[in-house]
């Protein structure tokens, strides 16, 4: 449970940069609750991932939102936007985020936000 949000989401990373293995996390996510994170942490093209997450999300009418994290950024998809016509994950969608993940440059520094 996201309290800050106030609703259940459900994480998943990404290591292998295949189709198959974003279409799994997203459906084994999709049983655990509507809101989805996924991290990237793999070389995966923008247009596989893209596929992935649209087919995966026509599949599951359930999925409210997948949020993607990449390259220590993060960006939001909401169903109605995924399914629209032309819908596609690019590189500038995750050039900027209020919200650092991951590693900051102080060790042991939980995730901050930044202005």
């Amino acid at each position: 449970m996201n309290h800050t949000l106030g609703y259940k989401q459900e994480y998943k990373v990404n290591f292998t940069p295949t189709y198959n293995a974003i279409d799994s996390a997203i459906r084994y996510a999709s049983k655990q609750a509507q809101h989805i994170v996924l991290r990237i942490d793999s070389e995966i093209s923008f247009n596989t991932l893209t596929s992935a997450v649209y087919n995966r999300v026509k599949r599951k009418r359930s999925i409210v939102d997948i949020t993607i994290i990449y390259n220590n950024t993060d960006r939001r998809y909401c169903r109605e936007e995924i399914m629209r016509r032309g819908f596609k994950i690019t590189k500038e969608d995750l050039k900027w985020s209020s919200f650092v993940w991951g590693p900051t440059p102080l060790r042991g520094v939980e995730p901050t936000l930044i202005a």
